[in-house]
């Protein structure tokens, strides 16, 4: 997968990471490099479930994602806050629970937002 990296598209990073952490898999810190560096690179391609897809299965393995990382990740939820379906809402703020992250103020507006008008429909 790290000679391939660059090749992965968001849902297959997403996946991957995912497919790990549900394993408990002996994590190799030169792929969890390149799929944190992969997702960086193509994060404005993200949809809602593969941000927290990412963000739940590095919080399952204990990995704190490098600030820029998060960064991204919260942009790119606050730029499809929408699109997020009430429980995804639910899963990204735990998964920043759980790895010690605050959201961004405007991340947590947006989300929520989207998780009241969820309510009232």
């Amino acid at each position: 997968a790290m000679a391939t990296a660059g090749d992965f598209k968001p849902q297959a990073v997403a996946m991957l990471m995912r497919a790990l952490a549900v394993m408990e898999a002996r994590l190799d810190a030169g792929l969890v490099v390149a799929m944190q560096g992969r997702a960086k690179e193509t994060a404005g391609e993200f949809k809602p479930r593969e941000v927290v897809h990412l963000m739940r299965a590095l919080a399952k393995m204990d990995i704190t994602p490098d600030e820029a990382l998060v960064d991204a990740m919260q942009a790119r939820a606050m730029e499809t806050a929408g699109d997020f379906e009430p429980e995804e809402v639910a899963r990204l703020l735990v998964a920043l629970e759980l790895m010690g992250i605050q959201p961004d103020a405007s991340l947590a507006t947006a989300i929520k937002g989207r998780a009241y008008r969820s309510f009232r429909e």
